[in-house]
């Protein structure tokens, strides 16, 4: 704790410093907000910072996703490779697809080459990008225009960062950090918007610049919802500053103009993030998610019975333990109550076209973020189809989180004024102000008290959430009451226009922090279950490969996705809609232990409690010195890899699932192959050529393998590998030659490759074209953009 008051006084010093000194830098004032926000944000989650508490409480997506992917980045790093298959999960998927995974963000490449990944090294990774939104906030309201050639000032721009760093978005999604670290690049892109012109369609070319660099970044960072609304974003307010223009800009060619200006680095910004965008498309398409519905896309929507949350964010329990809304719990759009108030004081003061742009801007997106409530997210989604693939509309209040942040600074500056017309728009709101005071403090808390008084001794349930609606506006109240009396002493010039705008923004900060700082954290580490060296170091003295199945109910304490951080191999794993569609319906289908298909599944252990959910005489427990589980032997467990001779061609997917489902079908000595198949079983080559027959593994890595095979006659190499495209198989043959052969789609989701007699060794290797297109598209897209750098350099 003590070197948080170090930094504290340090950035004090610094502040006070530039003050007096009035650099001839501005930048440097405005280098120390930033630091001002940075210790903001570190007192924010202290007890993070210091150790002593975890957030989210029961860790989330943070523990049980993003973690293991990146300690597999981590690894895949270290050892100089691009992880483009994740065979740990799932039976192996295409990970080049998965485009949550954050490989490609260069943020995390520090991270990832200092090795050792923890619970904490994500933590650090949202905090950081909670800061950076605040600094883009700060950054973005510093370039609002206001009347007669003035900028917000730098108090009232902290105030903006303030009230977006910690709004809820940021700390609904703590866990989701790949989600912070795409949206926390907003601001910083319509900042780059603001700063062009007024217009949004001149000069300015260095602002596009960084433009085309923050989009490329938002999408690099992992995930394609945020970036996608961060372009939304974009174009909305693109759109506005049109349609709020003066009658001379609303002729077509104004509209050309900015399609000239905006579509370049859009554009360039996409094509950054192509390797992650174009290889996610393809895996999208075999997945479930290829065939979502527009009900399914418009799930967590901001419900009505929800908005109350705008102005008592606890009001249905903030927070995953408390909350007892009949809705989805979402995000709310909460940044303060003096932040409203501020907001609407900068809108009554300057009904400028700024402020016309963001009002309407923050509209749309509230009306967005209600989803199936309201018809604005079926007409952007007609309009914009991308929209259709990604659901919980409710994240996009996060632009109106922005432009509450950015009017309330706007407000901000209004309060610090001494002119006639900001003196009656202060009266004005402070009549609203003093209004909800009343209506709170005579109305609305006493009556909360006196149903919970009431209600002691009844339903204990009922009591619970009467208690939390009671402190949620019992909050509400007080800092509603401290920003009315900072407002009364101001007008009354009781205290100085500087000392009332510091303490709006201390109102607001503690508000936030108050209301928002401890509502999901817990003392324990919520990667805790993920570390079972005892039993990973029993199964790595198998030397042959195979994979466990841990779906015997122990979640609690074996985290789905621990084969990972194990570096094991699973059939199981957490939810992830991008596993293809044609892997889980064979998964599922396998789930029987009993059935043939689960043999195919190479699982020769399972991890299960002490008391397992099936037979231990057909599982014996070969490992049971771990205080809770026991590893058991799955006897009938097919190899990775084996011979078959008898095959059966099809032509679809569809008709070979029909085949193995069959009650006479024997995957042992039968396989079903989708064609094409070159050599077919009847061929003169068929005959016996003596010798004898071999197949074992000569190599393997995450995303290549290699068998030594030896056979008399032909046959089809089966191996328990899922299939998707992108897998290339070559055989070296007894003469030294290589032939490239097709990799099969066998048995409806497996992989096969035939063999014949004169082979010696089958290689297969994962190298998706979508892959390739993607890397060749964003590393032109980098180069181009650097090229675009050193122009804008030289013309200016």
């Amino acid at each position: 704790m003590m070197w948080l008051l170090i930094l504290l006084a340090l950035w004090w010093a610094l502040w006070g410093i530039l003050r007096w000194r009035r650099p001839a830098w501005p930048w440097l004032a405005d280098g120390a907000a930033w630091g001002g926000l940075g210790v903001a944000v570190v007192l924010f989650h202290w007890r993070l910072v210091v150790g002593d508490a975890y957030m989210p409480a029961d860790g989330g997506d943070m523990a049980s996703f993003l973690y293991p992917n990146f300690v597999f980045n981590a690894r895949a790093l270290r050892s100089l490779s691009i992880p483009l298959w994740n065979p740990h999960v799932y039976g192996g998927y295409p990970y080049a697809g998965e485009v949550q995974s954050g490989f490609y963000y260069p943020v995390n490449w520090p991270f990832f080459l200092w090795g050792h990944i923890s619970y904490r090294t994500l933590e650090a990774l949202s905090i950081l990008h909670t800061w950076w939104a605040a600094a883009g906030a700060y950054t973005l309201a510093r370039a609002l225009p206001l009347p007669s050639g003035r900028r917000v000032g730098r108090v009232a721009a902290l105030l903006a960062g303030v009230a977006f760093g910690f709004s809820d978005v940021f700390l609904v999604h703590f866990g989701n950090e790949n989600l912070l670290a795409a949206i926390a690049w907003l601001p910083w892109v319509l900042w780059g918007a603001t700063v062009v012109t007024p217009t949004g369609a001149g000069t300015r070319p260095r602002a596009r610049v960084l433009v085309a660099l923050f989009l490329g970044l938002s999408v690099l960072a992992g995930h394609p919802q945020m970036s996608l609304y961060v372009v939304l974003a974009l174009g909305l307010y693109l759109l506005l500053w049109g349609l709020f223009a003066a009658e001379g800009t609303r002729h077509w060619r104004y509209w050309i103009q900015v399609a000239r200006t905006w579509v370049p680095p859009v554009a360039v910004g996409m094509a950054i993030g192509a390797v992650v965008l174009v290889p996610g498309w393809e895996v999208a398409r075999f997945s479930e998610r290829a065939t979502w519905s527009y009900g399914q896309a418009v799930g967590f929507s901001l419900a009505p019975g929800q908005l109350v949350g705008l102005l008592v964010p606890g009001f249905l329990g903030r927070g995953a333990q408390l909350y007892w809304g009949v809705w989805p719990r979402v995000e709310i759009g909460y940044v303060g109550v003096m932040t409203l108030f501020l907001a609407a004081l900068g809108v009554l003061r300057y009904w400028t076209r700024t402020t016309q742009v963001w009002l309407a801007l923050s509209v749309v997106a509230f009306l967005f973020s209600m989803g199936v409530y309201t018809p604005v997210h079926g007409w952007l989604t007609a309009i914009f189809p991308p929209l259709k693939a990604v659901r919980a509309p409710a994240r996009f209040v996060v632009v109106m989180d922005l432009g509450l942040a950015l009017l309330a600074a706007v407000g901000l500056e209004v309060l610090q004024e001494h002119v006639p017309q900001s003196r009656a728009a202060l009266r004005t709101v402070y009549r609203w102000l003093r209004g909800a005071l009343l209506v709170t403090g005579a109305l609305v808390w006493p009556l909360l008290m006196l149903v919970l008084l009431i209600g002691q001794g009844q339903d204990r349930v009922l009591v619970v959430r009467q208690a939390i609606a009671a402190n949620a506006v019992g909050l509400f109240l007080l800092f509603l009451a401290a920003g009315w009396l900072v407002w009364r002493a101001r007008m009354d010039a009781r205290i100085p226009p500087r000392t009332a705008a510091w303490l709006m923004v201390g109102i607001v900060l503690v508000d936030l922090a108050a209301t928002g700082a401890y509502t999901d954290i817990g003392g324990a580490d919520p990667t805790r279950t993920f570390r079972h060296e005892n039993i990973a170091a029993f199964l790595r003295q198998d030397p042959n490969p195979f994979r466990v199945d841990s779906r015997t109910g122990i979640d609690q304490l074996w985290q789905p996705d621990t084969a990972v951080v194990l570096g094991l191999e699973d059939v199981h794993g957490v939810a992830n809609p991008l596993v293809p569609a044609h892997t889980l319906r064979f998964l599922r289908a396998a789930g029987d232990r009993a059935s043939p298909l689960y043999s195919l599944l190479n699982t020769k252990y399972l991890i299960a409690g002490k008391e397992p959910p099936f037979d231990v005489g057909a599982f014996p427990p070969v490992f049971t010195e771990d205080p809770e589980l026991n590893v058991y032997l799955n006897p009938q467990a097919l190899p990775r890899a084996f011979l078959v001779r008898d095959v059966t061609v099809v032509r679809d997917a569809e008709t070979a699932w029909e085949h193995i489902l069959r009650e006479d079908f024997d995957p042992r000595t039968q396989a079903v192959v989708v064609g094409p198949w070159d050599e077919p079983p009847s061929s003169p080559r068929s005959t016996d050529e003596g010798g004898t027959e071999s197949l074992a593994f000569a190599g393997r890595t995450p995303q290549s393998l290699k068998l030594a095979v030896q056979v008399r006659r032909p046959a089809l190499l089966v191996l328990s590998e899922f299939w998707f495209p992108g897998w290339r198989a070559e055989v070296r043959r007894a003469d030294g030659s290589t032939v490239s052969r097709p990799v099969l789609r066998v048995n409806y989701a497996l992989r096969g490759v035939q063999v014949f007699p004169g082979d010696v060794e089958v290689r297969l290797w994962f190298l998706p074209r979508s892959w390739v297109v993607g890397a060749a598209v964003s590393l032109l897209a980098l180069a181009g953009w650097a090229l675009w750098v050193w122009r804008v350099r030289g013309q200016t």
